[in-house]
């Protein structure tokens, strides 16, 4: 059996520790990629990552995200089964608003996400994937409730075609879940083509890009969807509404992004984001779904750096020679 190993972990401080700590990640994060870039190698595939993203100038608001991934999974029978989990912290500043409104009940949010993943192989190059990711979206300023859960699901089916090295690949399916913003279904229909062992693309969605490697370094230039949907359990006052609980903040947009990865050594490798997010838009709405408030957000540059765990492939090949 092929085993796939990371660490997870998620620690709730008090909020002047959050950002002494968030700070030290950060300078730690610039120093590694000023270090990798004299090193400059491939990125294999990652086990677990930490990546911090922002947003400096959405009009009313600036925002940050702090997000930790991880993953274990097999070989079964037939395909692959995994489980993994992510958390992140969003945090929001709210700039020089002049409305009735108090929005300190919406600048910081979580994300707690643990996913189910399993890939079936068929004959003649199909094969099935499915993945639950039953998810908690809140300030979690109260207790917990439905209000702070979501549900997210996809199914698809891929075809695989062509020579070695030089690969196509369709996709298609459907996922449920908030990718855009808003919670809804989604159609799934991707072609991905590896044009050499330098060169691929992928059209379509919820994925579309190119990608380029080189001297061991991978680019990619690719649409990426910005979304989220996220409950605030706290009571908060409304103009003429009056005092509402569970409310919604909704964030959906797009951003064109430049990706650049690197590797350190056999387990770590790094990874800046460079881009622009287009037609970004922040809500407020009631329990029911009904806008409450709308900020003014335009178009910005977003920046992110992230550091990553992978697998080492030469370990992974000695193992897959075990099993044989």
């Amino acid at each position: 059996m092929v085993y796939y190993f990371s660490l997870q972990f998620i620690v709730r401080i008090h909020l002047l520790q959050i950002q002494f700590v968030k700070r030290i990640i950060i300078i730690s994060i610039c120093v590694v990629g000023c270090f990798a870039f004299a090193k400059a190698q491939s990125s294999p595939p990652e086990l677990g990552r930490f990546e911090y993203t922002l947003l400096p100038d959405m009009g009313d608001v600036q925002m940050e995200r702090y997000q930790l991934n991880g993953m274990i999974g097999k070989k079964v029978k037939n395909g692959f089964l995994g489980f993994g989990i992510s958390y992140a912290h969003i945090d929001f500043v709210f700039k020089g608003l002049n409305t009735p409104f108090d929005f300190n009940s919406y600048t910081e949010m979580q994300v707690i996400q643990p996913r189910v993943i399993y890939r079936h192989l068929l004959k003649n190059d199909w094969s099935l994937q499915a993945s639950l990711q039953p998810t908690l979206s809140s300030n979690f300023s109260g207790s917990l409730s439905s209000e702070d859960f979501q549900f997210n699901t996809m199914l698809n089916a891929s075809k695989i075609w062509g020579e070695s090295g030089k690969q196509s690949q369709l996709t298609f399916g459907v996922l449920y879940g908030v990718l855009l913003g808003e919670p809804g279904f989604l159609p799934i229909v991707q072609y991905t083509k590896q044009v050499n062992k330098h060169l691929s693309y992928a059209i379509g969605i919820p994925r579309t890009g190119v990608f380029y490697q080189f001297d061991k370094n991978t680019l990619g230039l690719q649409l990426t969807p910005n979304g989220l949907y996220s409950n605030n359990s706290e009571y908060v006052s409304i103009p003429e509404l009056g005092s509402l609980r569970d409310t919604k903040l909704q964030l959906n947009g797009i951003g064109i992004v430049l990706e650049h990865n690197y590797k350190l050594d056999a387990l770590f490798s790094t990874s800046i984001k460079m881009g622009y997010v287009l037609g970004e838009e922040l809500s407020i709405l009631d329990v029911d779904g009904n806008n409450i408030y709308t900020f003014d957000t335009s178009p910005t540059p977003t920046i992110s750096m992230g550091i990553k765990m992978n697998i080492n492939k030469s370990r992974n090949a000695k193992n897959k020679n075990e099993d044989k």
